[in-house]
């Protein structure tokens, strides 16, 4: 639910990928635990200066919104999807700049 307006998405996959169909767009989402996300991170796979960078949710839950639309130019550090889980919203955050 977003601004009290209800959403159906179509979810298909598994082991961690999956992709999501909202509002007539497919969205490619991958999970991976916490500690395999700080693991890459040492590794420095989260810090590509260009090219496609995947983000990855540290916990399943439920999207909630995407506040950017596809071609937006991000800055690093800025929301780009909102995921509650366990009735918390959480904000997954870009990061590096890109479009």
């Amino acid at each position: 639910m977003l601004d009290n307006r209800s959403f159906e998405a179509l979810v298909e996959g598994g082991d961690g990928e999956y992709r999501v169909l909202l509002n007539g767009v497919l969205y490619y989402v991958q999970v991976a635990d916490e500690r395999a996300k700080r693991l890459a991170e040492a590794a420095g796979a989260f810090s590509p200066t260009s090219g496609e960078v995947n983000i990855k949710s540290p916990m399943p839950g439920l999207i909630v919104a995407v506040p950017v639309t596809e071609g937006q130019k991000v800055k690093k550090g800025q929301v780009v999807v909102v995921l509650e889980s366990m009735k918390m919203e959480n904000e997954l955050k870009a990061p590096r700049e890109g479009t």
